[in-house]
């Protein structure tokens, strides 16, 4: 049995910042003194302590009303902390010392704060199990009694005061054993029927799952072979479609190429063509100027003509007046002749003398002239030769221009022939590309189904290997778990065994502890009319004082009965 050997408490409501250690003795029930001397709060830290989560009974709004706030000049406190010192004597505590076991609580002020078991950083709950441990309950009544709990006790009701008593005395506990092994038995006795029942199933299961396996594995090996020949006839047809789609690609490429190739002689025949209909258009525009030309040289030639026959007619009339005028000449001549003869009539032979002159300087006049008409005439024959000369020059360059005409006609002719005929050859070659194309998108999607059944193929193969698989393991896990359910069976019957062996000796100690209990019953007659007693107004402290002493015997012989049981059990 264990006890509260030693409290230690450091700015823990009124005891300030200093750190204020009580030792306590065994058989410690009650903390007694005057009003204000800290009894509560001593209660309070143990409850803290302990765990206890319930603010209201350590008489506080929230945690950190329980950290000193300051008083007569102190400073308060910015943490908490209480440690309780159990002893370990009869090593009921796991994990403690051979003589001590502690538990530290704190709380920091602002949040924070936490539980240490030995010194070493804790949970609440791995505290709460080490006090079970030891049949302590932060929460219980059966720990300790707080403050004004006697004087509750007197206003209670008869029934309410009955379960008060066995609380504080452990008799709950005893009957609360008796119900559970009961109950585990019970329990115990149906999880077996339950394991009995899902072992046949189990095994029936496990047959089931044999057949199929075996079923499973004689369809595969069936399966296995015509997957093997269709794998090899896709592997087939994957190949050959494979072959024929790069043969399609090099046909594509190749014709591609040759696409280009007549789009680029096109475009230089295009080129070319636009670079002769350019020199026929300058040759037309030097046709028409040379025709112009040579429309003006003859127009030119027509009035040279015409002034050369107006010359010659000029020249003809002067001919003909110096043909008359030497006849006059001539007969002035004679005429003087015959009167030199005479010598008579001077004043005539004067005149004809005169006359002659006249005629002789207008024969002169008319031969002047006919010599700058003949002169005019020689230039304009030359104008005319020369015009001719140039006309046929012309005639010349517009018939070589012309056969460049012809030429450039026929080689435009035949390079629109050409671009035509490419054209239709590249028109086809686009339609045969577009073909290939279609050709090579179908064999792409033959390719792709293929591969889709092949993948298809394949899954179904994972699927049975799997499905194998899973009913291999399967049927592993039906073994496994007949052994296990086998295990559990055997550890069930042993159980069984040993409940019903402890159950037998629960039974065996209730009838030999029956006198006990009896005994126990009295006492809670004696303690309820002591409590009467108390009501009636005698001293609490010595009714409280004997009340504990009591419960302290009572706990002792529960506790030597659990052990008891305890060791059966194991």
């Amino acid at each position: 049995m264990t006890w509260i050997n030693k409290v230690s408490m450091t700015g823990f409501k009124s005891f300030g910042d200093r750190t204020v250690t009580i030792k306590l003795s065994s058989g410690f029930t009650c903390i007694v003194g005057p009003n204000g001397a800290g009894k509560s709060n001593i209660i309070d830290a143990l409850c803290f302590a302990l765990g206890r989560l319930s603010k209201k009974t350590m008489r506080a709004k929230s945690l950190e009303d329980l950290i000193f706030a300051g008083a007569r000049g102190k400073a308060p406190s910015n943490k908490a902390s209480v440690t309780i010192y159990f002893d370990n004597s009869d090593d009921i505590f796991p994990g403690g010392s051979e003589t001590d076991f502690t538990i530290t609580r704190s709380i920091k002020r602002g949040g924070g704060g936490g539980y240490k078991m030995n010194g070493k950083r804790s949970t609440r709950t791995q505290i709460l199990n080490a006090l079970a441990a030891a049949n302590i309950d932060p929460d219980g009544s059966n720990q300790f009694v707080l403050q004004g709990k006697i004087v509750e006790l007197t206003h209670m009701s008869s029934e309410d005061r009955r379960v008060f008593i066995e609380e504080l005395i452990g008799l709950q506990k005893y009957d609360e054993m008796k119900d559970a092994t009961m109950k585990e038995l019970e329990k115990a006795e149906r999880d077996l029927g339950q394991f009995e029942a899902i072992f046949k199933e189990v095994s029936a299961q496990l047959k089931k799952v044999e057949k199929e396996k075996n079923d499973a594995l004689a369809w595969k090996e069936l399966d296995d072979q015509i997957n093997h020949y269709n794998a090899q006839l896709i592997a087939l047809k994957i190949s050959k479609l494979q072959e024929e789609e790069e043969e399609l690609e090099r046909k594509i490429e190749d014709s591609q190429k040759i696409i280009e190739e007549l789009e680029e002689k096109i475009t230089r025949q295009e080129d070319l063509l636009k670079q002769e209909a350019l020199v026929m258009d300058n040759l037309q525009s030097t046709i028409n100027e040379k025709e112009k030309e040579r429309e003006d040289i003859a127009e030119n030639i027509t009035q040279l003509r015409t002034q050369l026959s107006s010359n010659q007619t000029s020249l003809n009339l002067a001919k003909k007046s110096i043909e008359k005028l030497e006849q006059d000449k001539k007969q002035l001549e004679d005429l003087q002749m015959e009167l030199e003869e005479g010598q008579t009539y001077d004043s005539l032979i004067e005149e004809v003398s005169t006359d002659i002159s006249n005629i002789e300087g207008q024969i002169q006049e008319a031969k002047d002239e006919i010599e700058k008409r003949q002169q005019n005439q020689a230039e304009l024959e030359g104008k005319i030769k020369s015009r001719e000369e140039e006309k046929t020059n012309f005639n010349s360059e517009i018939s070589g221009i012309k056969q460049n005409i012809s030429s450039n006609k026929a080689q435009i002719k035949v390079l629109k022939q050409n671009i035509k005929k490419n054209n239709e050859k590249k028109k086809k070659l686009e339609t045969e590309l577009q073909k290939l194309k279609g050709e090579a998108v179908s064999i792409e999607d033959a390719i792709e189904e293929t591969k889709k059944e092949e993948s298809e193929i394949r899954k179904k193969i994972d699927d049975y290997n799997n499905k194998i698989q899973e009913e291999g393991n399967k049927q592993k896990e039906l073994e496994n778990q007949i052994n296990i359910l086998q295990e559990e069976k055997n550890e069930l019957n042993t159980k069984l065994s040993n409940i019903q062996s402890s159950l037998s000796s629960v039974n065996t100690e209730i009838k030999m502890n029956s006198e006990n209990i009896e005994n126990l019953k009295n006492k809670k007659s004696t303690l309820e009319n002591k409590i009467k007693e108390l009501s009636k107004g005698k001293d609490t402290e010595e009714v409280l004082r004997n009340l504990m002493e009591e419960k302290k015997e009572i706990t002792k012989k529960l506790n030597e009965f659990k052990e008891k049981t305890k060791q059966e059990d194991s």
